[in-house]
């Protein structure tokens, strides 16, 4: 008798089970893999005389409906302020609920609780900003500000600065903290001498720190004497970048460059600590015709030992592509292009760009003139 009410309990028990996994979202259950609850922000300039940032709750929603409209929009005197944003100079902070935004010129806004923010943003409390370098002896002369990122681990911000002789990363370590009007003097860099053409710039789960250069000094490997040089990306961590490791670069005494790293790189990396990186074709004067993918892929374990390696993989024959995002903890990856250095309407996504097989994509515009010129994904909406 005990035993039939015991097994009586038993098969009641796992069909409330088998009724929970039905009501889980298959998205959802992907763990940090999955492609559900992520929100998207797009920085869009049109007019040339304001700004707004589109939010769009759902990315699984907009990939299956581009139809869909944004669930948000967020405006303000300060979002203004940083109109000329640098190209890929928005990103998300998901641990502290905020959304960073940088001009080329160093101006930064953060919007804090922006999970809940919607329409015109005003209040010191909701949105402040701040400055990058106290003078311009603080700055690179004629330099312009690049991509931005936060640390997923310590919420600090890293931003690529760039002239035609030096390329820098700044690191602010606590931006959270910081009050309107502040000013970020004496900041710690991150850098090679003799490096330059510094656009791209992304941070692993695991604090690795990556960056994209078009260009730097020839290095040689001391133990075989080969010589590189051109197009690189490095990988570091916060007390900089090694010299001569660590460094995916071409051979100069090779006729092929196997890496295909090319002009504008900018970068993301997901939770595996895969990188990607978009180059623009059309700028870079590579093939246009559809022979060469816009994006590369590479594996963590291709930085050791580096040098003159081809990607683990590419995909999108995207011509003009200029910016690019990853959601790190769920697998989504976004991009938009250029023209020159005007934005385009344009919006491309791809779901499961981890996976060869299972990876699709969509494009569509998000507003006749409209001109992006900044993404960022909240994986943890």
């Amino acid at each position: 008798m005990t035993k039939n009410v015991l097994t009586g309990i038993f098969a009641a028990l796992l069909a409330a089970f088998g009724l929970l996994l039905g009501c889980v979202d298959p998205e959802d259950a992907e763990g940090s893999s999955g492609t559900g609850g992520t929100s998207l922000y797009v920085f869009d300039s049109s007019d040339g005389a304001s700004s707004r940032i589109l939010v769009y709750s759902d990315v699984a929603t907009l990939f299956n409906d581009p139809e869909t409209s944004p669930s948000r929009q967020l405006r303000g005197t300060k979002i203004e302020k940083v109109k000329n944003l640098a190209w890929g100079g928005m990103c998300f902070d998901t641990n502290g609920n905020r959304l960073y935004l940088v001009s080329e010129a160093g101006d930064v806004v953060r919007i804090d609780r922006v999970r809940s923010q919607n329409g015109d943003i005003s209040s010191p409390f909701d949105i402040v900003s701040f400055m990058l370098g106290s003078s311009d002896s603080e700055r690179l002369s004629n330099g312009k500000f690049g991509q931005a990122m936060v640390n997923p681990m310590t919420s600090a911000l890293y931003v690529t600065e760039s002239n035609s002789s030096s390329s820098r990363v700044w690191v602010i370590s606590n931006p959270g903290a910081l009050s309107d009007g502040a000013t970020v003097g004496n900041s710690g860099y991150l850098s090679v001498p003799g490096e330059k053409g510094g656009t791209g710039v992304a941070v692993g789960t695991d604090g690795s720190i990556y960056a994209y250069l078009d260009d730097g000094s020839f290095f040689t490997d001391p133990l075989s004497g080969v010589s590189y040089s051109g197009p690189r990306l490095r990988k570091g961590n916060s007390a900089g970048f090694p010299l001569t490791t660590s460094v995916i670069v071409g051979d100069s005494s090779e006729p092929v460059n196997k890496t295909k790293l090319a002009r504008y790189g900018c970068l993301a990396v997901d939770s595996d600590g895969y990188v990607y990186m978009s180059r623009h074709l059309w700028d870079a004067g590579l093939d246009t015709s559809g022979s060469e993918d816009s994006i590369l892929v590479f594996s963590p374990g291709q930085f050791n030992p580096g040098r003159n390696q081809a990607p683990e993989r590419t995909f999108s024959n995207t011509i003009d592509l200029r910016i690019i995002s990853h959601a790190v903890t769920r697998d989504w990856l976004v991009g938009a292009s250029s023209n020159g250095d005007f934005g385009r309407d344009r919006l491309w996504i791809w779901r499961a760009p981890s996976s060869v097989v299972a990876m699709s994509s969509k494009d569509f515009s998000v507003g006749s003139g409209a001109a992006i010129r900044g993404l960022a994904l909240d994986g943890n909406n």
